[in-house]
């Protein structure tokens, strides 16, 4: 790829791609249109390609959004959208669904250009036994210390510990 930008716009986005330089010798792919020449607002929702290492069960997903950044509102949208996929395993057993979600602050983005947010999704069963709770909120530089842990179930209704 010309850059990770390319990467991102093509494999998140689904932007065309064109091979950069000389295609005949294998250039690079550069996405198109490129992210210089976007001018509407688009957000994917997708997996992340390098999630951190977390306990096992912990899905890392990244809210991706060009030209605009991501709102409270949107995280929430996403954040349903994950609910959604699930409410009851195989057996009719209810699952509860926690997430932690994100935002690096600017000096840490990997990519400033392309705002995302991070979100850890886990699902589990109500029968498990296991009540951790989930930080839930959307964090940024000013507020990391001040959170308020919900957990969430497939119901939607929430619980503030």
């Amino acid at each position: 790829y010309k850059s990770v930008y390319d990467q991102i716009l093509m494999s998140k986005f689904g932007f065309d791609k064109r091979r950069k330089d000389n295609a005949e010798k294998g250039g690079l792919w550069e996405a198109y249109p490129p992210l210089s020449e976007v001018r509407t607002v688009q957000k994917a929702l997708k997996p992340n390609d390098f999630p951190y290492y977390t306990a096992d069960g912990i899905e890392h997903w990244c809210l991706w959004k060009l030209c605009e950044d991501v709102t409270d509102e949107e995280i929430d949208e996403a954040k349903e959208e994950l609910r959604s996929h699930t409410s009851a395993d195989a057996n009719g057993t209810r699952i509860e669904v926690d997430f932690l979600s994100w935002r690096n602050p600017p000096h840490l983005k990997s990519l400033p250009d392309i705002d995302h947010i991070h979100i850890l999704c886990r699902r589990r069963n109500v029968n498990s036994g296991d009540h951790d709770v989930c930080i839930n909120k959307a964090l940024n530089s000013s507020d990391i210390y001040n959170t308020i842990v919900e957990r969430f179930d497939a119901t939607g209704k929430t619980y503030t510990e």
